[in-house]
């Protein structure tokens, strides 16, 4: 009985988001990054997942994002779907362009979207190339960071961690 009450959320489910993960490809990328000097929004995260066909994607989530509550809007040619209202809770922002799907806060959103377009980057990065050129082509997941920015920005944050909740919150 329960299956059966559970058939028509389940085809609805389907109908809001099966155009959208039909339209999703094969890689994701999760980045982050931290920004000196340190702040309490010194560190920004984004994911990103590769898209088969962004015409019909952006269709996809501009439905969807209007039931959620997000508005879209350009972004040097992109298009960045987001909440303004405000809460303890954020909304995450949606970004289209470059050939991926990128999610995350506005802010990383539009870095991401500015980054993706320009030529240089992590790629050129030597002691990125080191790193990837010991890898092999079949992992389905590899990580790369910078350890000692990574400690050094922990130690910041827990050595400032009462001003970063009064500022937040």
């Amino acid at each position: 009985e329960e299956g059966a009450q559970m058939m028509p959320l389940l085809a609805q489910a389907e109908t809001m988001v099966g155009p959208i993960l039909s339209n999703l490809g094969d890689s994701m990328v999760m980045a982050s990054s931290i920004e000196r000097p340190f702040s309490a929004d010194s560190t920004r995260t984004v994911n990103a997942i590769s898209i088969k066909n962004t015409e019909e994607l952006t269709k996809a989530v501009q439905t969807t994002a209007t039931n959620f509550g997000l508005k879209s809007r350009e972004f040097q040619g992109h298009t960045i779907f987001s909440s303004d209202a405000g809460g303890m809770i954020s909304t995450p922002s949606i970004g289209l362009g470059a050939g991926y799907v990128f999610i995350g806060t506005d802010a990383s959103v539009e870095d991401a979207l500015r980054l993706a377009t320009q030529p240089e980057g992590l790629a050129h990065e030597e002691s990125f190339k080191k790193a990837m050129a010991t890898l092999s082509n079949d992992g389905i997941a590899y990580t790369w960071m910078n350890l000692a920015d990574t400690i050094e920005w922990f130690q910041w944050k827990d050595e400032n961690r009462r001003g970063i909740l009064e500022q937040r919150y």
